[in-house]
């Protein structure tokens, strides 16, 4: 059997490589700083934050829920662990709508 493209598949450690990979975190880090200099208020960091990931503005509903993530309590606060920003960016960043093309 031949195939004219590859079929997309994603296995689980695909998706771990790409959320623990020391260059996906500096990359996390790197989108949170862009987009923390880019906005002063939460709201328009993450419309922009989907629109330069997702080529899309949010909806309400995506927002509420970054925003309840941004704003819930930490437990800890290892300086080696990813701030709220940092995770949400590394959420963007290894998002389906992100690394797949439609």
């Amino acid at each position: 059997m031949t195939s004219d493209q590859r079929i997309d598949t994603t296995v689980p450690q695909q998706q771990l490589f790409v959320l623990n990979s020391p260059f996906m975190i500096e990359m996390s880090r790197e989108f949170a700083k862009r987009l923390k200099n880019a906005a002063s208020a939460d709201q328009d960091r993450l419309r922009l934050a989907w629109q330069l990931a997702n080529s899309r503005l949010p909806t309400d509903e995506e927002i509420n829920v970054a925003m309840k993530f941004l704003n819930a309590p930490t437990a800890s606060t290892d300086i080696e662990q990813l701030s709220r920003w940092e995770q949400l960016s590394d959420a963007f960043l290894a998002g389906n709508e992100f690394i797949f093309l439609p």
